[in-house]
C-alpha cells in the first residue's frame, strides 16, 4: 500500500480512523489496522475500496462482539454515520447480534444520511429485494445513483443492472453499457464482464446470457 493510497484513505475517514498498515486482502475486501483515534485503541477496517463511501465493516481488536455492537451503537448515537453502517451491517448478516434486518435498515439509512455512500448501496440493495422492508424499486434507484454519484462503485454496478434490466425504470442499455464500465474501472470484475457482453449483445443483436 503506498503513501498515497495511505493519504487518501485517512483523508476519506476524516479522522475518526487513521490507517496504519494493510493486514491482508481476500475476496472482494482488504483489511487494514488503524488506529482509534476517538478512543485510543487499534482496530481492524474492512471494507470493498477503503473509502469514506464504502466503509463496511469496523472491527474492534479485543473486543467481543457484543462488545463490538455496544460500542459503535454508542459511537452510531453520537452521530458518528461510520458506526452507523457498520453496526448495520452487523444486524444485517447477524453477526455478533441477533439478525434484525429492519434495525438494519434504519442504521444502514442514519449511516446514508451522514454520507456513509456504502449505507445508501447496502440499503438500496434491501429495497430493490424487499429483504426486510418492503419492496421499492424506486427507491432502490433512487439509493443506487445516490451511492453511485457519491462514489460508491458498486452502487453503479446495481444501478447498472436495474437500468439493464428495466426494473424500476425504462430499460436503457447504453445508460446500463455506460454504468458498467464506471464500475468494471472501479475494479468490479462482474462489471467488466457485463460491458463485454453487451457489447457483444450489440454487435450481434443478440442479449448473452452472463454468469
Amino acid at each position: 500500500m503506498t503513501d498515497a493510497t495511505v493519504e487518501r484513505l485517512n483523508a476519506a475517514l476524516e479522522g475518526r480512523y487513521a490507517i496504519e498498515r494493510e493486514l491482508g486482502e481476500g475476496g472482494m475486501a482488504t483489511v487494514y489496522l488503524a488506529d482509534d483515534l476517538k478512543h485510543e485503541r487499534k482496530v481492524a477496517l474492512k471494507g470493498v475500496s477503503m473509502t469514506r463511501a464504502s466503509l463496511l465493516i469496523v472491527a474492534f481488536l479485543g473486543l467481543s462482539a457484543c462488545q463490538e455492537a455496544e460500542s459503535l451503537r454508542v459511537d452510531c448515537d453520537e452521530g458518528d454515520a461510520i458506526a452507523c453502517g457498520a453496526l448495520g451491517e452487523m444486524y444485517y448478516y447477524g453477526d455478533g447480534v441477533t439478525q434484525d434486518l429492519a434495525r438494519a435498515a434504519s442504521l444502514l439509512q442514519r449511516a446514508c444520511d451522514g454520507g456513509i455512500m456504502g449505507g445508501c448501496n447496502d440499503l438500496g440493495f434491501m429495497y430493490e429485494t424487499g429483504e426486510g422492508i418492503t419492496q421499492d424499486l424506486a427507491r432502490a434507484l433512487s439509493l443506487y445513483r445516490q451511492a453511485c454519484d457519491g462514489g460508491a462503485i458498486q452502487g453503479c454496478d446495481n444501478l447498472a443492472v436495474m437500468y439493464e434490466n428495466g426494473a424500476g425504470v425504462a430499460p436503457d442499455l447504453e445508460r446500463a453499457v455506460s454504468l458498467y464500465q464506471q464500475a468494471c474501472d472501479g475494479g468490479v470484475v462482474g462489471a467488466c464482464r457485463a460491458v463485454e457482453a453487451l457489447g457483444l449483445a450489440k454487435a450481434t443483436g443478440n442479449k448473452q446470457d452472463r454468469k
